[in-house]
């Protein structure tokens, strides 16, 4: 069971390994077909960009002037959506909705720079290989480390074990 220390950070999880792991499958099960490779990974790059359209729209309905009230949240956050190459009406009534509704994709993005701070922070501490990312460290019963150097010092046994 992983164990966040921070809201933010648990509800990008998801989101968060599939970002980490999914290019290097894309590279490794590919690897003899370039073109495909290179569709799979624009296609991915095109469904993740729902995370910044929304997060944008989100930030932007906050951080509008007050009084400005034209044109509405809603619509405003469509325009938004709209500027990331979006056109389908469902999808930007989705979008606007979402980023009307809650801060989920503003909390991923959030929990996402965090993690990858925490990842390369304990990377630093430990060199360049092995990779530290979600994997490792749950196969090192490591799976919410804190930014610290005895988490740093727990991870470096671990390794020195497995090799």
């Amino acid at each position: 069971m992983i164990i966040f220390h921070d809201r933010a950070a648990a509800i990008f999880t998801a989101t968060s390994v599939e970002r980490q792991v999914w290019p290097l499958f894309i590279d490794e099960a590919m690897a003899a077909n370039k073109s495909e490779r290179l569709v799979a990974k624009l296609v991915t790059a095109w469904d993740n960009v729902r995370f910044t359209a929304t997060t944008d729209a989100t930030l932007k309905i906050f951080l509008r002037p007050l009084g400005q009230s034209e044109p509405d949240s809603f619509e405003y956050a469509k325009q938004i959506v709209a500027g990331y190459g979006y056109t389908d009406p469902k999808i930007l009534a989705l979008r606007a909705k979402r980023a009307n509704a809650s801060t989920q994709y503003l909390q991923y993005d959030y929990g996402l720079v965090n993690y990858q701070e925490l990842l390369a922070y304990l990377q630093a501490g430990v060199g360049q290989t092995p990779r530290v990312d979600a994997f490792l460290l749950q196969a090192y019963g490591m799976p919410s480390p804190r930014k610290t150097q005895a988490s740093i010092d727990k991870l470096r046994a671990c390794i020195k074990v497995r090799r």
